[in-house]
């Protein structure tokens, strides 16, 4: 990628950035080994401008390797030996594993077709989703006792919110029969804190086949098989093993059809109620990180992006627009889950950064501590910016006016608004495939996208989500 033969000295690229960005004290903590050295060069020195956003992508990935990020999905399983089973919306006792004549008189007495969302709409659609449900309310708290409950909760606090404090709320319990199932779709939003979703497989005596849990993009290959009870029963014996799986609500998952036996599962919906706080950020590259930022995003020579703006009713405009860069995240998040706040002392409009999934919570802390460094130099004024920002690809009728040429978005003159929901724009996206992915993924528009059990309520719709980098659109 550099410019020069992989043989130079690191020596040779650190006194160049040095030079370029005469920001010195900044890198006390980047030893001349570091590998950040090499890209940081080709960021302030590469020939082309898409050399440089090409290098500066990978600064930024290869310095958030150093914080492990939260886990999306979580998996395990949990001998219960003769646990038993009580709710008092079900009116029954039963001990596991369960047998199938009671999920039977279950299903008689006490389920229904279990519902989806489509859109704001809940319907019973039998091609997309076929099985059994009884709703359990809040206080069914008595579910799974404790010795099996307790744990799962426990190990899904540390691996998907170390930080925070995760409460399982009891939701349904559903009855998979011979032939049920549950095509490829998410799940409903219920609450701002509402973060992800629990499944817990109960053993059921003689077992099932089909009906796997597969959690993930089919299409994009990234796929997790959550557990089965039959899994350890083979090897250990336990009839009353209890699997489970934690998932955040915005990744799709399905169950495959039921080909033998029966399928019975808990489902709680998950809250993060503990206090909203960034991880600690490690410290290493992050300081040459947040310089090569700021000479890169704040002076728009360094990108050859000089962008004549003319005049517009309500605006006004210098001669030229900063960089603003736009690094498109991995998961979908809606307006009340992913609030507005203000994030700084300069009162930058943002979405809360706090609330992120995984990789894009370490994404952003990696870049916020970055800026946070390069904020206690004298050149504090010309810091860019950071902001979490969502909107809707579905909705695209400005989108499709416009295209991504090189990394920059090319605007049509009556809308320059694409996309971000704090009227900024982006000029480069850092990872353009990842952004062209996400605009195929969501077409045609207006498409449809099915949700667990009811329609979304207003504000809870899922929507995609970038992080913004970048100053204010206006240049004096």
């Amino acid at each position: 990628m550099p410019t020069e033969d992989d043989s130079t000295p690191p020596s040779t690229w650190r006194a160049k950035v040095l030079a370029r960005t005469n920001d010195n004290k900044l890198f006390g903590a980047v030893g001349e080994s570091h590998p950040c050295w090499k890209l940081a060069h080709e960021c302030v020195a590469g020939r082309t401008p898409e050399k440089k956003v090409e290098a500066l992508r990978g600064l930024v990935e290869a310095t958030a390797v150093a914080l492990e990020p939260p886990k999306v999905v979580a998996t395990g399983t949990v001998a219960s030996g003769r646990t038993t089973l009580y709710a008092p919306s079900l009116d029954k006792m039963m001990v596991l594993p369960l047998k199938q004549m009671d999920l039977k008189e279950i299903i008689e007495n006490k389920a229904d077709r279990a519902p989806l969302g489509r859109g704001a709409d809940t319907v019973v659609d039998l091609t997309t989703r076929k099985t059994w449900r009884v709703g359990l309310a809040t206080n069914d708290a008595v579910v799974l006792h404790d010795e099996i409950l307790k744990p799962i909760i426990e190990e899904v606090q540390r691996l998907m919110r170390p930080r925070g404090e995760v409460v399982a709320v009891p939701y349904q319990l559903l009855i998979y029969e011979q032939g049920d199932f549950f095509r490829n779709h998410k799940d409903t939003l219920r609450g701002p804190r509402h973060f992800g979703s629990l499944i817990i497989e109960l053993p059921v005596e003689s077992g099932a086949t089909g009906g796997d849990l597969i959690i993930g993009n089919d299409e994009a290959g990234e796929r997790v098989a959550a557990p089965r009870c039959n899994d350890d029963n083979a090897e250990s014996g336990n009839t009353a093993a209890v699997a489970w799986s934690a998932f955040v609500t915005d990744l799709d998952h399905k169950v495959t059809p039921v080909t033998s036996g029966m399928r019975c599962t808990l489902t709680y919906q998950l809250y993060d109620v503990g206090p909203e706080a960034l991880p600690d950020c490690p410290k290493g590259g992050e300081d040459l990180l947040g310089a090569t930022l700021a000479y890169l995003g704040t002076l728009d020579r360094n990108l050859e992006n000089a962008v004549e703006v003319p005049p517009k009713e309500g605006y006004t405009y210098g001669s030229v627009r900063p960089v603003v860069f736009g690094y498109a995240l991995e998961h979908e998040y809606s307006d009340k889950t992913l609030p507005i706040v203000d994030t700084t002392k300069i009162k930058v409009p943002s979405r809360n950064p706090a609330r992120l999934h995984g990789a894009d919570l370490t994404l952003y802390t990696v870049l916020r501590a970055a800026l946070d460094r390069v904020k206690s130099d004298d050149a504090a004024a010309l810091v860019p910016r950071l902001s979490v920002e969502i909107g809707d690809f579905r909705d695209d009728s400005v989108g499709r006016q416009n295209e991504v040429e090189d990394g920059v978005l090319i605007e049509t003159e009556h809308d320059w608004r694409y996309f971000l929901d704090f009227g900024n724009r982006i000029t480069r996206w850092l990872n353009e495939d990842h952004f062209r992915e996400l605009r195929r993924q969501r077409t045609p528009k207006n498409e449809k996208i099915d949700t667990g059990n009811e329609g979304a309520e207003n504000g809870f719709f899922y929507k995609s989500a970038i992080i913004r980098i970048g100053n204010n659109l206006e240049v004096d």
